[in-house]
């Protein structure tokens, strides 16, 4: 019982920190499109 709990602990965790890496990502992700979005309005 104990080596599963901690199994799904180990689990969520990791699930968890994948999704404040994804988040952290796709923040930085919208920042380049905006940049991207600006420069190419500039040039027309």
């Amino acid at each position: 019982m104990q080596f599963e709990t901690w199994l799904l602990l180990g689990i969520f965790s990791i699930l968890l920190a994948i999704a404040i890496r994804l988040d952290d990502i796709y923040k930085i992700l919208l920042k380049k499109m905006k940049k991207n979005e600006n420069i190419s309005c500039y040039r027309y």
